[in-house]
């Protein structure tokens, strides 16, 4: 299953992430974005396989990837816990299962936009009346 945050968009080549994810034999693949000079985001850390060894919280970062919100996701990561009717992805199946489960990240330096504040809002406002008059 193709899971995509709402409040952001992040342009992935979804083909690359599948193909990778499909590749790696993993139960969730994350479309991660390099950033830089940030304290807005959580980081993820990978190994030398790409695999998500752990999450880290919001702090400053000089550099590091950050959760893009676009996940690839085996159903049977859902069947085998038994979850509340609402829960938090990131926080009980992310954070709680990265040393059990393969977790692995794909990362796309490709645009990248949370709209979750006024400002940024604005400028994907912007941003795509500009996308749409190429």
């Amino acid at each position: 299953a193709v899971v995509i945050n709402g409040d952001t968009f992040f342009n992935v080549d979804i083909a690359e992430l599948y193909t990778s994810h499909s590749r790696k034999d993993a139960k969730i693949s994350l479309a991660l974005k390099p950033m830089s000079d940030f304290d807005r985001y959580g980081s993820v850390i990978l190994n030398e396989n790409d695999r998500i060894t752990a999450f880290r919280e919001k702090q400053f970062c000089q550099s590091g990837l950050i959760n893009g919100g676009i996940y690839l996701i085996d159903k049977t990561v859902f069947a085998s816990k038994q979850l509340p009717i609402k829960f938090s992805f990131e926080k009980e199946i992310l954070e709680a299962r990265v040393a059990e489960l393969p977790i692995y990240g794909n990362t796309q330096d490709t645009y990248f936009i949370d709209i979750g504040i006024p400002e940024d809002y604005r400028k994907a406002n912007v941003d795509f009346q500009r996308f749409e008059d190429l």
